[in-house]
């Protein structure tokens, strides 16, 4: 039935080597020259379905299904190429190396879906490979689009404590003149944690922003902070005359 170009059987006979795909299996690459082929079928479902199907081959063969599916990333169909990114970052960190690099274009891609998708893929195997982030993703918060900027923090602030390492590099977009840079940039301290604490005196200024929202994540910031430093909550005071609600509440519940 492979062969047959028709849409709905090639996604039926994928979507069952898919089941087979999920048990185990002796020999698991013995479903490859059965579902690469796949990713060239003119039914974008089908190749959808073999991308995603492929991924839970990948402990054995994830630099051959890494190589097979990259060049899906060029595929017109924003469906695809979600799946592809998807079950790219699920291949290990074997393959981050490879496909890191080839991810983070699509942090600029003008679809906001595609770049979480791509947010998310790069997280998973960075953190698998630490190295990675640090060579290619730190770079990253000096580009002049905002999009990569923002996606960069994101996928630091994904990482978590595991991205303490770098949080030096963070520090100079606190006062970068994108508001969602220093936003981008506030949450990704707060998600490390205690290595932040030493970067509150600079977060400290945007509580006197003469933008709310930023008050509000410089409020956010001392309250996602205050378990290892409770010594800054006294500058959440004056917020409780604020202008704006969200700021009130936020410094109220910080207290």
């Amino acid at each position: 039935l492979l062969p047959i170009p028709d849409q709905a059987v090639g996604q039926g006979v994928v979507g069952a080597l898919w089941q087979l795909s999920e048990q185990p299996m002796t020999e698991p690459e013995a479903l490859l020259p059965l579902l690469l082929p796949l990713l060239k079928h003119p039914g974008p479902r089908v190749r959808l379905v073999a991308a995603m199907a492929l991924e839970h081959l990948a402990d054995d063969t994830a630099s051959t299904v890494a190589k097979a599916l990259l060049p899906l990333l060029e595929s017109p169909d924003e469906e695809v190429k979600g799946g592809v990114v998807s079950a790219l970052g699920r291949l290990g960190r074997g393959v981050a190396p490879m496909v890191v690099p080839a991810l983070l274009p699509l942090l600029k891609d003008t679809s906001s879906r595609l770049r979480h998708h791509a947010i998310d893929a790069v997280t998973q195997l960075c953190l698998g490979d630490p190295d990675v982030l640090g060579r290619e993703v730190l770079p990253l918060l000096q580009n002049s689009n905002i999009e990569v900027k923002c996606g960069a923090l994101q996928i630091l602030e994904q990482m978590g404590r595991a991205a303490a390492p770098y949080v030096r590099e963070m520090r100079p977009l606190l006062r970068d003149e994108h508001r969602d840079a220093k936003r981008g940039a506030v949450v990704a301290l707060v998600a490390i944690g205690p290595q932040a604490v030493p970067y509150i005196p600079e977060i400290l200024p945007l509580l006197k922003s003469s933008d709310a929202g930023l008050r509000l994540f410089g409020a956010y910031a001392i309250e996602g902070l205050s378990p290892y430093d409770r010594s800054y909550l006294k500058e959440l005071l004056p917020l409780f005359k604020d202008s704006d609600e969200c700021v009130i509440s936020t410094a109220v519940m910080a207290l």
